[in-house]
């Protein structure tokens, strides 16, 4: 039997996505969703972190955890602050 991979590329994906859909499920009682789950644990796995290196270290766009860790923020889980950086002078 030869393999397709654009059939098992497709198939994949839909496997993913019905995981998801039963993770989610799962936390909903927590009101939580399976990628704010996994955000939480790497954030408790890598401490304090901004969210450009915390977009790096789980493989997504920067626009991602923004909006998943505010919304975690408005719920008390996490805590986001400001860090003073060095300003250059010209």
């Amino acid at each position: 039997m030869l393999m397709n991979p654009l059939g098992n590329r497709l198939s994949l994906r839909q496997a993913t996505r019905r995981v998801a859909q039963l993770c989610d499920q799962a936390l909903a009682p927590l009101d939580l969703r399976a990628t704010q789950l996994s955000m939480l644990r790497e954030i408790d796995r890598l401490g304090p972190i901004a969210l450009n290196p915390l977009a790096e270290a789980m493989v997504m766009d920067r626009a991602t955890p923004d909006h998943n860790v505010r919304s975690l923020e408005m719920r008390g889980l996490v805590r986001l602050a400001v860090i003073a950086t060095a300003v250059r002078s010209r």
